[in-house]
């Protein structure tokens, strides 16, 4: 069962998004459910953050009971299992777009290929340009600005790409997944090469508005030249097709970026940046230059494959018994930790006050942190079925809420060093005493944070290594009820 996945930042750039990073199942039912369930995790949050003199379960800050001693273990095992990854959210007309979408052929030293292409369309104008007055047309750019945020590896060796027009029209009402294929015309529009820069001006002659040529100074852009026959298509298409855009899209019904080439890293692009979508430039008189911009459509479909066959990684997963034993965390549709969580009933009738569980960062041969950095923020979901393909993030998360700038800070899930070795350490106060009450079971899963937007991986410790296994630290009182 494919999964649905969202960040609270779609959110936050869109009012009418439902909540984000939600495993959700393809049905209104569901829709809705996952509405409500941000509703009500609205009001726990305004409710936890108005209470000033209640206890906090979000172990952000130890707290002593009045009436008990505060207790410290360590000594609880947990248990941990790789999960393969699903395919996830591409495109959804209920949620805003991602920040950034992956693109590349990325042959990872340690994790094996992952490829990242994309589907795209551009929107019409709504109106008629009145290009019939035009002297001539000069070009047509296709704009993609680069997001060196999420750019990953080795940057090097130049990327190698084909540009082809969709043969088939995707739907702005349905959703698509990060499996998706849509048929393509057989000839690319375009090939070529270009090389991550994400330092360095490019100059470029644009349009003012007084129709002059003036040289404006960008950074970290793609711009592919686009055929002089495609050109005149946009050119010299009828009003009425610019004035429906369902018109227009029957025309112009979307592209294809394909990765060509293997590389040791992956791009990303920034598609909902204003200047992304097609330049048309044409002069209006001998002297008069014009330039008119055909935007990026919402409908923006990433489209993944990632295979671990002959790496490091696959020899991780199929010896986790081992003395030292290993397990992967990948970003898009790679690997998931599922965790077991000890019985603490042993321990008696107890009330949690902090609660988390500490991962070192196991470092390979052939791995390099500089150009392959570990994920940047981890999170933690909990199972809504049997079989854990519909998972909520646990309520230690909710109640912090993860647009919330003290997000890593409060909850954790970020790189940080300790004694040499880099770390990660993930709050659970809220949810183990979930599980300690009976309301849920005791099963987690660790996962990237806003993995569709996201190259990175990491490798864990798992319980069995004989110096860094897993810490459930586990800070309580005794009842006195």
């Amino acid at each position: 069962m494919k999964r649905l996945l969202f960040c609270l930042y779609n959110l936050i750039s869109n009012p009418n998004c439902a909540p984000s990073y939600q495993h959700i199942e393809r049905t209104h039912h569901d829709r809705m459910k996952v509405l409500n369930i941000f509703f009500f995790s609205f009001l726990a949050t305004a409710l936890f953050l108005g209470s000033c003199n209640e206890p906090s379960l979000i172990g952000s800050e130890l707290v002593e009971d009045e009436q008990g001693v505060l207790l410290f273990t360590d000594s609880l095992s947990i248990t941990m299992e790789n999960v393969e990854g699903d395919s996830l959210i591409g495109y959804s007309p209920l949620f805003a777009n991602y920040s950034n979408y992956l693109f590349g052929d990325f042959d990872d030293p340690i994790f094996g290929t992952s490829k990242a292409e994309i589907y795209f369309r551009i929107v019409g104008p709504g109106f008629y340009p009145d290009f019939d007055d035009a002297e001539r047309l000069d070009s047509a750019v296709l704009v993609i600005p680069l997001d060196s945020a999420a750019t990953y590896g080795d940057l090097s060796k130049p990327f190698e790409y084909e540009l082809f027009e969709l043969s088939e029209k995707p739907s702005n009402d349905e959703n698509y997944y990060t499996d998706t294929t849509l048929m393509v015309e057989p000839m690319p529009l375009h090939s070529g090469f270009f090389t991550p820069n994400l330092s360095d001006t490019l100059a470029l002659i644009e349009a003012n508005s007084d129709g002059e040529e003036d040289e404006v100074k960008v950074v970290r852009e793609l711009r592919i030249p686009l055929p002089m026959e495609f050109a005149e298509r946009l050119f010299n298409t009828d009003s009425l097709s610019y004035e429906s855009d369902s018109i227009f899209a029957q025309t112009f019904k979307g592209f294809y970026l394909k990765a060509v080439n293997k590389t040791n890293a992956m791009a990303a692009f920034d598609l909902v940046n204003s200047r992304a979508g097609i330049s048309l430039y044409f002069h209006q008189t001998d002297t008069t230059f014009r330039r008119f911009p055909f935007t990026m459509d919402r409908l923006i479909i990433p489209s993944y494959e990632q295979d671990v066959t002959g790496s490091p990684v696959q020899d991780i997963l199929d010896n986790q018994s081992t003395a030292d034993s290993l397990f992967v965390l990948q970003a898009m549709e790679g690997q998931d930790i599922k965790i077991q969580l000890p019985d603490i009933s042993s321990l008696g009738d107890i009330i949690i006050n902090k609660a988390e569980i500490e991962f070192t960062i196991a470092s390979l041969p052939g791995d390099d942190a500089d150009f392959y950095r570990p994920i940047d923020q981890l999170v933690l979901t909990y199972p809504l079925d049997t079989d854990g393909t519909t998972r909520s993030l646990i309520n230690d998360v909710n109640f912090i809420g993860t647009g919330n700038v003290l997000f890593g800070e409060l909850f954790g899930g970020q790189v940080f060093s300790s004694n040499g070795k880099r770390k990660y350490s993930v709050a659970i106060s809220a949810h183990l005493q979930d599980v300690l009450s009976g309301t849920i079971e005791n099963t987690l899963y660790l996962e990237p944070f806003q993995r569709a937007q996201k190259a990175s991986r990491v490798v864990l410790y798992g319980p069995s290594s004989q110096s860094n296994p897993p810490k459930l630290k586990l800070y309580y009182t005794e009842s006195t009820n």
